[in-house]
């Protein structure tokens, strides 16, 4: 930069006085230009950040969380607080309606977001709902069947089927190894 502001300088006095100019100088801040562009250059490819930081308005945190995705807020209240999951006739539709989306971006969040179907997902939670219930205090009260539809399944088959898979062990088998 200071280069630069000695050449306009040069040339603005050269111009004014009327003197020629027998270009040596000329000369001279044009290989230094020349050097210092090429400096620029070389460390704009090796340091990718010298020259972008400057112009950051903001400097990123690097312990600093990814923003909250506005859809991924409205998906987790109705799976976590209005527990939407708990309905056993629950299909994607009901869902994407709920969420203002279509089925398909569901359903493509889902994947990409959690690696699993959508009714994976939500058999996810019913089972997670479920192990809550075995383990209250009020869990001698009602029935495994009881409890697992008051968590969204619709059959004692597909509850336990779902239940081993999701944990690797029965419902009763869960039940016996946190029995208070």
């Amino acid at each position: 930069m200071a280069i630069t502001i000695v050449n306009l300088l040069h040339q603005s006095i050269m111009s004014l006085t009327g003197l020629q100019d027998n270009g040596q100088l000329y000369l001279i801040i044009l290989v230094m230009n020349t050097i210092y562009i090429y400096w620029v250059g070389l460390e704009t490819l090796t340091k990718s950040k010298f020259l972008f930081n400057s112009f950051s308005l903001k400097q990123k945190n690097t312990e600093q969380q990814q923003p909250i995705n506005p859809f991924a807020q409205k998906l987790e209240h109705y799976i976590k607080t209005e527990e939407v999951f708990t309905n056993k006739n629950l299909k994607v539709a009901d869902l994407a309606y709920l969420l203002e989306t279509t089925e398909k971006e569901l359903s493509s969040y889902i994947h990409e977001s959690f690696n699993m179907s959508f009714s994976d997902y939500i058999n996810q939670h019913r089972v997670e709902k479920v192990k809550e219930l075995l383990i209250s205090e009020n869990q001698n009260i009602y029935t495994l069947i009881a409890i697992a539809e008051s968590a969204g399944f619709s059959s004692k088959s597909s509850f336990n089927t779902v239940f081993k898979k999701v944990t690797g062990i029965t419902p009763t088998q869960y039940k016996v190894m946190h029995k208070k």
